[in-house]
């Protein structure tokens, strides 16, 4: 199930994948990534799918609970 964003959500490094330490190639694509013209493509994406999981999962609940009817 795939919810289209039509608003991107950028996710800051806190709390999430994005704050831990980077080897030196990471460090080089995340920098990349996030600051030179491409509008922080791995944020964004990572916060589209955190919006596609957390929407998905109430959807899922609910679909299980009335196949135990």
């Amino acid at each position: 199930m795939g919810i289209q964003v039509s608003h991107p959500i950028y996710v800051s490094g806190v709390g999430t994948s994005f704050n831990r330490e980077l080897n030196i190639v990471e460090k080089r694509i995340a920098t990349v990534q996030d600051y030179e013209l491409t509008g922080g493509v791995r944020r964004i994406r990572y916060g589209e799918n955190q919006i596609n999981i957390n929407f998905s999962k109430p959807f899922e609940k609910k679909l299980e609970s009335r196949q135990v009817m």
